[in-house]
């Protein structure tokens, strides 16, 4: 049986087809100058179990890292849906004041459309005042003529007695 162990796989080809160590210890191999190689000394079983504890040691701190960086994902995770949900918040805030602002500007445009209807109905007052103030001032202009003529009336009406009173004293 060949129970030397490969340079590159570190097995030998026993456990390479069966994948298990040879049920017999193999004798050691001596170099070229007469040494035992200890790495030789070893059972393949005995690396491969090293290589297995390393590998599992790392496993074991690979999913220890993976662990943490999956609570730090949750955690901005969290953070995030805190955020969107302050954003969403925000929103609606803005969609409100949009709203109370239209309202607002609705409010102002109806204001301004009754100021502007005060407005007109004040200037047709003031017209209208203006045409009254008109007429009354032809009316006294009318009255202010009348009473001249009333005068002169009574002027003519006084001469006329006087003119009556002296044909009377004359006559």
């Amino acid at each position: 049986m060949n129970t030397q162990v490969h340079d590159t796989t570190k097995q030998t080809p026993y456990e390479l087809v069966f994948g298990q160590p040879p049920r017999a210890f193999f004798v050691p191999d001596v170099n070229f100058q007469g040494q035992l190689d200890e790495d030789v000394l070893k059972r393949p079983s005995e690396d491969k179990e090293e290589e297995d504890e390393e590998k599992e040691e790392e496993d074991e701190e690979n999913e220890e890292e993976d662990e943490e960086k999956d609570e730090e994902d949750e955690e901005k995770e969290e953070v995030g849906e805190e955020k969107d949900e302050e954003g969403e918040e925000k929103e609606e805030e803005d969609e409100e004041n949009k709203e109370e602002d239209e309202e607002k500007d609705e409010e102002d445009e109806e204001k301004k459309e009754e100021d502007e209807e005060k407005e007109e109905e004040d200037e047709e007052k003031e017209e209208e005042d203006e045409e009254k103030e008109e007429e009354d001032e032809e009316k006294e202009e009318e009255d202010e003529e009348k009473e001249e003529e009333d005068e002169e009336k009574e002027e003519e009406d006084e001469e006329k007695e006087e003119e009556d009173e002296e044909k009377g004293k004359g006559g």
